[in-house]
């Protein structure tokens, strides 16, 4: 099997990666993916807000950079990565003393208590560690 890899430039790319992402995180299932991609009523409606959700993220981005791959015999997009180029010194977390808001959840839910804290925390380890030019995943979520 050959693979080809290839930059998005356009959101209507991500009409085959979505559905791509929430299989990877739902066979077998991941426990965490409630948190970052909650599916309040059906798996599509979830694939569409999520899609949504982080086409605005990387349009808002410049530095944000999504790679898809493509099984060559198929033509089929088999799974995509999300990078942040930072070049600059100050990390790209932005503001750590505002409380991060998980605001895909639904208000006053465990879950949003849960991320917010779980993904809070960790844009706070990075925010305060990562202090020179670096390569990382994508904030996605913020």
């Amino acid at each position: 099997m050959a693979f080809q890899f290839a930059e998005v430039t356009s959101p209507t790319e991500f009409d085959e990666i979505w559905p791509v992402h929430f299989q990877a995180f739902h066979t077998p299932y991941n426990t965490f993916s409630k948190f970052f991609n909650p599916i309040h009523t059906t798996i599509e409606a979830a694939i569409e807000t999520s899609k949504a959700r982080h086409i605005k993220m990387w349009r808002g981005n410049s530095a944000c950079h999504w790679i898809k791959a493509i099984e060559t015999e198929s033509g089929k997009v088999v799974g995509a990565v999300c990078w942040n180029m930072n070049l600059e010194v100050e990390s790209p977390s932005g503001n750590t003393k505002k409380p991060f808001e998980a605001y895909w959840h639904t208000e006053g839910s465990d879950e949003k208590a849960f991320a917010e804290k779980l993904i809070g925390g960790l844009r706070r380890v990075v925010a305060e560690r990562v202090t020179r030019p670096h390569l990382g995943m994508c904030d996605i979520h913020g």
